[in-house]
């Protein structure tokens, strides 16, 4: 997903998730993109089909940026706050498990609303 040396792909993925969220098409808590695959902590409103937001996301990056997706994707419901929160700090050490970086602030290709530095 992120071309080596290229940062066009995930400052696009970033810029499109802010977006959403600011025009609340979806609300999103944490977006970690890794190499091949991306993380997020999103919440949809009750007017909006989360697969027909997730698809027109996807398209427009496809058409925008030739961003290549797998079929479909995997969605897990969140059922408290405590949940949400043990989601968000295992997502944000993905980067860390992955030996990517030593510690999850040092990899780039994370947003969140509260600048990713804890959880909402």
């Amino acid at each position: 997903m992120i071309p080596e040396g290229n940062d066009a792909v995930p400052r696009a993925l970033i810029d499109a998730t802010r977006f959403y969220h600011e025009r609340a098409r979806w609300f999103c808590r944490l977006l970690v993109i890794m190499p091949d695959h991306l993380h997020a902590i999103l919440a949809f409103p009750p007017d909006k089909a989360m697969s027909a937001t997730i698809q027109e996301w996807k398209r427009f990056l496809t058409r925008t940026h030739g961003v290549r997706w797998q079929e479909g994707y995997f969605d897990h419901r969140l059922r408290d706050e405590r949940e949400a929160e043990e989601c968000w700090h295992y997502l944000r050490q993905n980067p860390v498990r992955a030996g990517l970086v030593a510690d999850e602030v040092a990899w780039p290709w994370v947003w969140a609303p509260d600048d990713g530095i804890t959880p909402a």
